[in-house]
């Protein structure tokens, strides 16, 4: 089975295509190398194509490949500065996925749509209304042209190979390097916003189930996260520290953005083992 991965030399992908590759599927990878510090090659990828989804599939790049699973994970991550430059979000997260829910009409092979818990809230960013867009589109196609599509609406994703000090590093990375370099933690407005958090080898053994069942019910939603919502505060407990500055918020934050994990539970018969106060813990041993 050939699996088309878009994205797959980000923090997420790059598990992604170690997990595949270790099941002895043939991956193809779509990247354009834009992220920061993108993953090394693995030597057990069938092709890598490193250029952007939108200029792979206008090429005859397109032709070389034909996937029964295209898992699409690429796209714009930020939500602060998306309001400033919305065309951007829009660009990266929107045209990608129509493009490639096109290519597999086509090929007639499923669809799964790396979304985010934020597409819930679409109103509070630019980022968020570029995701629910997004998900609209993939229902598009599962309605009207039969494409299998599942949808992951993933929580903040966290663990070894996430970012720390660049613009897409989540919140956790960016405590992690703040304890190192013994600065203030920052906390954006009053930090009672609420967040769920899951551990990337969690959102790994999700992502596998999902492959691993391709007769799933089309189209389906997923939450994936663990079902518990932690603050800023709560979070900023766990990592201690010398001391917390508390700015004002640089752009609008929903105040809670959780998840209900009970279907994804249930269908791919997993739950999460990892719980956020037990990574931290061990983060801080290891200082």
């Amino acid at each position: 089975m050939t699996v088309l991965i878009s994205g797959g030399r980000g923090f997420i992908g790059a598990q992604l295509v170690h997990e595949l590759t270790a099941l002895d599927e043939e991956v193809v990878v779509v990247d354009s190398e834009m992220g920061p510090r993108p993953a090394p090659k693995n030597p057990a990828v069938k092709a890598y194509y490193d250029v952007s989804v939108a200029a792979f599939c206008l090429s005859g790049k397109v032709n070389t490949v034909t996937p029964s699973h295209v898992i699409h994970l690429a796209g714009y991550s930020r939500v602060a500065g998306s309001d400033d430059s919305p065309y951007i979000a829009m660009e990266y997260n929107v045209r990608s996925t129509y493009q490639l829910l096109d290519m597999c009409r086509h090929w007639k092979c499923r669809f799964t749509l790396a979304s985010s818990v934020c597409a819930t809230q679409p109103e509070t960013s630019a980022y968020a209304q570029s995701k629910k867009m997004a998900e609209d589109v993939a229902l598009f196609y599962a309605k009207h042209y039969d494409v299998p599509v599942t949808i992951m609406r993933l929580a903040n994703v966290y663990g070894p190979g996430h970012h720390r000090s660049s613009l897409t590093a989540n919140l956790i990375g960016i405590y992690e390097q703040a304890i190192i370099d013994q600065s203030p933690l920052i906390i954006h407005g009053s930090g009672r916003q609420k967040r769920d958090y899951i551990y990337i080898n969690d959102v790994m053994a999700y992502f596998v189930a999902v492959h691993k069942k391709p007769n799933l019910t089309s189209p389906i939603i997923f939450d994936i996260g663990t079902g518990e919502s932690y603050s800023v505060n709560q979070v900023a407990d766990m990592f201690g520290g010398p001391e917390r500055t508390y700015i004002p918020a640089p752009y609008t934050e929903a105040e809670i953005l959780g998840t209900n994990p009970v279907l994804a539970q249930e269908v791919l018969d997993y739950t999460p083992q990892i719980r956020l106060e037990d990574y931290v813990s061990s983060f801080l041993k290891t200082l």
